[in-house]
């Protein structure tokens, strides 16, 4: 986690509250924002910065203690140092040499969309399916009966006043296997835009309807494939990119192959 590494002393500017400190190390919003994506950062609550704050003093305690004891000069640390810098090296250069999306069009894509219509079809029935879950079935019939009156499912699963225990609504096609050996069958069975009773499922009571139905051997449309596609032709493109910057640096570089000394070596090492 980003979060533990030790955040030091800082030249940038508006670092935010100091959440925890450690003789002269800090870590303050700013690395905090820094170390996680906004939306996670605005639900995180006062125990979870709790818990990312003893997170990094533990981690920094340790790294204060090894720095101090010298192990910044250890040949271990920097042998590995070296490996993480060409590692590192290697990925960042191939980031850039890599990049390959601005190749793609959308004519590229919608062409092999057509001539890979095969690759697209669906190997057993799908729904689009809209779904809540209750812990009782006087809370499912409430929610059903108020959908068969006009509310939407989105509505009522926002609605604390029937306390959906959770819902799934607005998703791709999926299987009866991806659905689960008890909603799967069920929810294949029940035709498009009905409006059943509630069917309890374990311990829940479920208010299902079948929003759209697409059968077995059916081509999936475009805009369900499109990011597939785009990362196919992506990967590719960036085998063919790979293949003439490897060309091109073994064009400029002096590369020589001999292994047979190596080779006599460890022959003999077999003969002791």
């Amino acid at each position: 986690m980003a979060l533990l590494a030790s955040t030091g002393c800082s030249e940038r500017s508006e670092p935010g509250p100091v959440l925890a400190r450690v003789g002269k190390a800090e870590l303050t919003l700013r690395d905090l924002r820094e170390a996680l994506p906004p939306e996670v950062l605005e639900r995180t609550d006062r125990q979870e910065l709790i818990e990312y704050a003893n997170a990094w003093i533990r981690s920094e305690l340790l790294h204060q203690a090894a720095r101090d004891m010298g192990y910044a000069r250890d040949p271990r640390v920097r042998e590995r140092l070296a490996e993480a810098t060409r590692s590192i090296l290697v990925e960042v250069f191939l980031e850039d040499e890599l990049e390959v999306g601005a190749l793609i069009s959308d004519t590229e894509v919608e062409t092999y969309y057509a001539n890979n219509q095969d690759t697209f079809r669906r190997s057993a029935d799908e729904v689009r399916v809209a779904i809540l879950w209750f812990a009782d079935t006087a809370a499912a019939s409430r929610a059903r009966e108020a959908i068969l009156g006009g509310r939407t499912f989105e509505e009522v699963a926002a609605d604390t006043a029937f306390a959906a225990l959770a819902s799934d609504i607005g998703g791709g096609y999926v299987t009866a296997e991806e659905l689960g050996e008890e909603l799967g069958p069920t929810i294949l069975r029940q035709e498009v835009g009905t409006l059943p009773r509630p069917v309890r499922i374990g311990t829940t009571y479920v208010v299902m309807r079948v929003e759209e139905r697409q059968e077995a051997g059916s081509v999936r449309a475009l805009w369900e494939v499109r990011e597939d596609i785009v990362a196919r032709m992506a990967a590719d493109l960036r085998e063919i990119k790979m293949e003439q910057i490897l060309s091109r640096l073994l064009e400029d570089a002096e590369v020589s192959v001999d292994v047979d000394a190596a080779l006599r070596e460890l022959r003999r090492g077999g003969e002791r």
